[in-house]
């Protein structure tokens, strides 16, 4: 057996993103963690989102991959947010962008897709 310094270490699972989501998985029952993974798939939308209790570090980069958060692509200055849309300025050229915000958009599992802006003051 070899030691920790001859020896490879992936600090990242290779899991598809609902087996990524469940905490713990590597202690879990094969049948359990399917059972889980299935049921996330199920899941809906919550009316008011909050931070997870117990995370596996890779909401962030699951909600990246959706497509769904509306990130600016450059640092800026925000200008106004309000229910429609973020209006920001850049930093380096001084050129603005409109970012359009979902309200109440139907989604493909038949729910109700709505973003709120989130900006600090």
């Amino acid at each position: 057996m070899g030691t920790g310094s001859s020896s490879k270490y992936f600090s990242l699972s290779i899991f598809f993103y609902g087996a990524s989501l469940i905490p713990f998985i590597e202690h879990n029952d094969a049948n359990r963690a399917l059972m889980s993974s299935n049921m996330q798939r199920q899941a809906v939308p919550l009316s008011r989102s909050e931070k997870c209790i117990v995370g596996t570090g890779l909401e962030r980069q699951v909600a990246l991959d959706s497509g769904v958060p509306a990130i600016a692509d450059h640092e800026g200055k925000i200008i106004s947010a309000d229910t429609d849309k973020i209006k920001i300025i850049f930093s380096g050229n001084g050129d603005t962008l409109s970012i359009p915000l979902v309200m109440y958009q139907r989604s493909n599992k038949n729910t109700c897709m709505h973003q709120t802006p989130r900006v600090p003051r």
